[in-house]
């Protein structure tokens, strides 16, 4: 049978209780709304120092987010260090993924160097490299989504509601990120204020503290009674 819990850790994590988890993520939540506000400040003209918008790459909102990136990291390799789950190995490399390109720009700079190659012309709300970044991400996304698809299956029953809110939660940064980018745009075009694509990296750094909040309270269950079946008990061989 599947052993879901290894043998040294048959405890639950204890010091991550749900009180301190939950004080964790609402300072993290503050954090996000912090930079959300400092970003229509810095539209309205009330703060000129550009590395408090959220939209400034490696300003200060985006290094925040960076941090809870690795933090994910490491978080999935301690869950996969308690359950030998092949979706903890999975999700470590897609955030490891996450905060490589977001860190290093990949996607940006593949639709900068689209753009120069093709010159498309605009159409719309689409530039040239809003389609080179949308390819760029076309192949990492379709191995990312094979690999979460086939790790789904091979988890056990107890851990598929921890795993569709993840699911939840992808699917939100992906909606923030490409959805509301494209809205954005709109907005812009007509000559609007800032505030879609504010909702845009703030709605990003959002669902990463909730990623974040989730992926704890995971940690924090996992190998206590609450979590155990006798499926993910082992037992002798006979």
């Amino acid at each position: 049978m599947t052993i879901g819990i290894d043998a040294s850790n048959k405890t639950s994590i204890t010091w991550l209780t749900r009180r301190k988890i939950g004080v964790l993520l609402l300072v993290m939540l503050a954090v996000d709304v912090l930079f959300m506000c400092t970003t229509l400040m810095i539209d309205w003209g009330y703060i000129h120092d550009e590395r408090w918008s959220a939209e400034k790459d490696r300003g200060f909102g985006e290094l925040f987010m960076y941090v809870q990136e690795l933090g994910l990291v490491v978080l999935c390799l301690m869950l996969w260090r308690r359950t030998r789950q092949a979706f903890a190995l999975v999700w470590a490399g897609a955030f490891l993924f996450l905060f490589i390109d977001d860190a290093f720009q990949m996607h940006e700079t593949f639709g900068h160097v689209f753009d120069d190659w093709t010159q498309i012309e605009r159409r719309g709300m689409m530039r040239a490299q809003d389609y080179g970044e949308l390819l760029a991400w076309l192949p990492f996304l379709i191995l990312i989504a094979g690999l979460v698809l086939w790790s789904h299956f091979r988890s056990d029953k107890r851990h598929r509601l921890f795993l569709y809110g993840l699911y939840v939660l992808a699917a939100a940064l992906v909606g923030f990120g490409v959805c509301v980018d494209i809205l954005s745009r709109l907005y812009n075009f007509w000559g609007r204020t800032n505030l879609v694509s504010m909702l845009e990296d703030g709605g990003e750094m959002v669902v990463v503290s909730l990623m974040v909040g989730l992926m704890l309270f995971k940690l924090s269950r996992t190998g206590s009674k609450a979590e155990s079946t006798p499926e993910s008990i082992a037992t002798p061989e006979s």
